[in-house]
């Protein structure tokens, strides 16, 4: 909410607001995406004067970072302690012996690029339907489904979505296609430890 002050004046119905996301990879799980710099956005702002109106203000604005995690529960109330308690099931066919591991490994790269922030837009249109369907077209793999250890099951792949600055208001679970708000941007919350929350059981 306070990055828009070095840019903006007292009036704000003439502003043009630019919400910008810069290029980033996490080498961290749980770790929150950088913004633009405040040069860069100076930047922007110097490279707009020659096309904007003269009463328009251009204020660079930092988006809303939406994190996503395997996640599923029945309870009214949602917090982070899903994420810990949340698996995602893939169940191998039965005539197939595919190296459950190679299969872990595939189903870790496909949700990975799923979220990868290059693949991704704000208000992006999230399409896990195709993420499932991409799941099940892998060689082996007869169904998927997502499981919490208190026996709360999805038939198909669910995450927790939630906004890291206010967990306990501003989350929800994500188990169908869905289209973010226009100044939010999802990312995946812990991208290193993923293949950890896939298990691969008998058909």
């Amino acid at each position: 909410l306070l990055n828009q002050i070095n840019f903006a004046d007292s009036c704000d119905f003439n502003n043009i607001n630019i919400f910008v996301v810069p290029k980033f990879i996490l080498s961290e799980d749980k770790s929150y995406p950088t913004f633009v710099s405040t040069s860069f956005k100076n930047l922007i702002v110097e490279m707009c004067q020659d096309r904007k109106m003269v009463s328009n203000i251009i204020v660079p604005r930092d988006p809303v970072y939406m994190a996503f995690g395997l996640g599923i529960d029945n309870q009214s109330t949602l917090n982070l302690n899903i994420l810990d308690k949340t698996k995602l099931y893939l169940v191998r066919e039965t005539n197939n012996k595919i190296n459950k591991e190679t299969l872990k490994a595939r189903v870790d790269s496909l949700i990975k690029a799923f979220f990868l922030p290059a693949n991704n837009d704000l208000g992006q249109h999230l399409q896990l339907i195709n993420l499932s369907n991409d799941i099940l077209s892998l060689e082996g793999i007869k169904r998927i489904f997502t499981k919490n250890t208190d026996g709360t099951i999805f038939e198909g792949i669910s995450f927790l979505s939630f906004n890291p600055m206010y967990p306990e208001s501003d989350i929800e679970l994500v188990n169908q296609d869905i289209t973010l708000q226009y100044f939010k941007f999802p990312y995946l919350y812990s991208p290193l430890t993923v293949a950890e929350r896939i298990e691969v059981i008998d058909e």
